[in-house]
C-alpha cells in the first residue's frame, strides 16, 4: 500500500476535522486483495466504534501480471541470443499494467526494455536513449517470428 495524497487541515497549529488520504493498493493475487480489504474493513470499524466518521471507497486497478515460465524462458533465451544484458526481479513488479488482462485469458510474458535511463518510467526527467531503438525493433521482429515459426502450428501457411 502507497499513500500518495494525505490532506488535513490549513493550520499547523489546530486540529483539524477531517483528513482524506489517498493512494494505491497492488498485490499478486486476489486473494491478497480479499484480505487487504479485509484488513481495510476492520480498521473503519474501529475508528467507528470510537466514534470516527469513515468513507472507504476502495477501487482496484489492474490485477499483477502473471509470466508465462515457458513464454518467460523463450523471451530470455532470445534475448541473450540478440546480445541483451538481462536483469531478473526478485519476486515480482508492482506495477499496474494493462497486459494482465490479456494474461487472463492467454498465456504471456511481460518484459522491459532498458533504455541507459537513470531515471524510471513515469518520471519527468526520463530521458530515453534513441540509440537503442533499431537493436530493440530487431529483437522484437525475431522474437515474433521465431515464436510463429516454432511453436504456432501452420503460422507460416
Amino acid at each position: 500500500m502507497s499513500v500518495t495524497h494525505f490532506a488535513s487541515g490549513s493550520s499547523w497549529n489546530t486540529l483539524s476535522g477531517e483528513a482524506l488520504l489517498e493512494g494505491t493498493n497492488r498485490t499478486f493475487s486476489s486473494h491478497a486483495r480479499e484480505v487487504v480489504k479485509q484488513a481495510f474493513e476492520e480498521q473503519v470499524a474501529a475508528l467507528e466504534a470510537q466514534g470516527f466518521t469513515v468513507a472507504l471507497n476502495l477501487k482496484w486497478g489492474t490485477p499483477a501480471t502473471n509470466n508465462d515460465p515457458k513464454l518467460t524462458d523463450f523471451v530470455r533465451t532470445l534475448a541473450r541470443q540478440y546480445g541483451f544484458e538481462l536483469v531478473e526481479l526478485d519476486g515480482g513488479e508492482m506495477g499496474g499494467e494493462d497486459f494482465s488482462y490479456y494474461q487472463a485469458l492467454v498465456p504471456g510474458t511481460f518484459f522491459h526494455v532498458g533504455v541507459d535511463g537513470s531515471y524510471p518510467l513515469h518520471s519527468p526527467r526520463l530521458a530515453i536513449n534513441p540509440g537503442h531503438l533499431p537493436e530493440t525493433a530487431a529483437f522484437l521482429g525475431g522474437l515474433a517470428s521465431t515464436y510463429l515459426s516454432s511453436y504456432v502450428p501452420n503460422a507460416s501457411a
